[in-house]
């Protein structure tokens, strides 16, 4: 009898225990088809990778649409992941950092100190989501949603009250009625996301043309300073300390308000308490603003253009200052090579669905392709941003006339000749060549 009663009781504890396992598979499954996937198409290869990184980019969405990893492989083998987030402030950046320091600790830090929402401790929740949402639930992920909300008076960036968000923990509280929004990406598996994320690591290009003038600051500052953001950077600073990993500080805030500009130029004090490197881009000739960024006003960002000069520049200081080694023929990173390849790819895709002539030629910037360019109407460079794009990739557009053919070659001089065949009614076409093999990549008229 007392058997019976027991074993009675023991299929009943495994009948409950597996009643609420199943529950929670299945909610979970449900939390994650509904779940907006923006984070984890950004960052979902992060957790993954076996091999640390060298550089972690950190920051808002001038970092995300400025600084490419790929691009820092190709040119310097630099094993690199963008964790920025659109309007992400200093205080996520924090919190950003110790989730991501429980899978990888990098030499490098490059942290902007853009201050995209001066005197709130975030610009907008849905942000915040979109930034941390791929981070698996952890005790630190906890502590970001009560610090975040930890004193009453503070405000988000559109001056509503800072709430506990505990729907960044449980996030099906936050994306139950998501079901008239979903799409069929919704439905893709974590590894097919994964897989994607992996081609840009974080990064995304623009491809947009913005022609403006060359202002970045108000002239005349009248702005109260952000205590927040000086805590929080400096919070940061001292983390990554601890953890053995140098800090780059720099601002890529172009056209930011008086607020933003007025904590920018308190940085240098604050980079030399700690000893460190700062480099503000707004006070630096580093991108051409007639066909660099791809919006004017407040909030400038630069396009892919100019998001490979950042790049670049960043590649130099990394190798030159950091002694970041180059893993191009390391073994143990030929995963990259073919990510690299995948990335490739992503941008030939992009290319071919651009129809304006100058966000074409501007996508092409700084990549290992011949290009020809042929002009059938001189007046056409008088269009959008047709000249100085031209320009950007080194042509002198002096010598163009109707009929004028511009071939262009990594690492040469620009080359010009006279058009023999007839325009067949537009008014510009583009060749594009793979440099290594000559493979067509695409031809297009404009």
């Amino acid at each position: 009898m007392k058997r019976t009663l027991f074993t009675s009781s023991f299929k009943r504890i495994v009948s409950v225990i597996a009643v609420v396992a199943i529950t929670l598979f299945m909610v979970s499954k449900i939390s994650f088809i509904l779940e907006n996937k923006t984070s984890y198409k950004n960052y979902a290869s992060f957790f993954s990778k076996e091999e640390d990184y060298d550089v972690l980019f950190v920051g808002s969405s001038h970092v995300r649409y400025g600084f490419y990893p790929m691009e820092l492989w190709k040119q310097y083998g630099i094993t690199s992941y963008n964790l920025a987030g659109d309007a992400s402030t200093l205080p996520v950046d924090y919190w950003i950092l110790k989730q991501a320091f429980h899978y990888h600790v990098p030499k490098v830090i490059v942290l902007d100190v853009y201050d995209c929402a001066p005197n709130a401790i975030v610009y907008r929740w849905e942000h915040v989501h979109d930034s941390t949402g791929a981070f698996p639930i952890s005790l630190d992920k906890i502590r970001m949603v009560r610090d975040l909300a930890r004193n009453p008076e503070w405000v988000d960036g559109m001056g509503e009250p800072t709430e506990v968000k505990w729907d960044m923990v449980f996030k099906i509280a936050e994306y139950h009625e998501r079901w008239s929004k979903l799409g069929p990406t919704d439905f893709d598996t974590y590894q097919m996301i994964k897989e994607q994320s992996e081609v840009r690591k974080g990064a995304k290009p623009l491809t947009e043309i913005a022609v403006r003038e060359a202002k970045v600051y108000p002239e005349v500052i009248d702005a109260k300073y952000d205590e927040t953001s000086k805590e929080y950077l400096e919070k940061i600073i001292e983390l990554c300390s601890q953890k053995g990993c140098q800090v780059l500080l720099v601002n890529t805030g172009y056209d930011c308000n008086e607020a933003a500009k007025l904590f920018a130029d308190s940085v240098p004090e604050i980079a030399d308490k700690y000893n460190l490197e700062y480099y503000d881009f707004t006070n630096m000739d580093l991108i051409n603003f007639d066909c660099d960024l791809q919006t004017t006003g407040d909030n400038t960002h630069v396009n892919a253009s100019g998001g490979v000069k950042f790049s670049k520049f960043i590649g130099d200081v990394l190798v030159n200052n950091y002694q970041i080694q180059d893993h191009r023929e390391d073994p143990s990173c030929a995963k990259w090579h073919d990510d690299y390849n995948s990335y490739v790819g992503y941008i030939e895709d992009t290319l071919k669905g651009i129809s304006s002539f100058d966000e074409y030629l501007e996508l092409l910037y700084g990549w290992d392709y011949d290009i020809t360019v042929d002009i059938y109407d001189e007046a056409f460079l008088q269009e959008g941003a047709n000249k100085p794009i031209l320009e950007n990739l080194g042509v002198d557009v002096s010598r163009i006339s109707d009929g004028t053919e511009i071939v262009l070659r990594d690492g040469s001089e620009a080359e010009y000749t006279v058009i023999s065949e007839s325009s067949e009614g537009y008014r510009a076409k583009v060749t594009v060549y793979d440099s290594k093999n000559q493979r067509t990549v695409e031809e297009k008229s404009f």
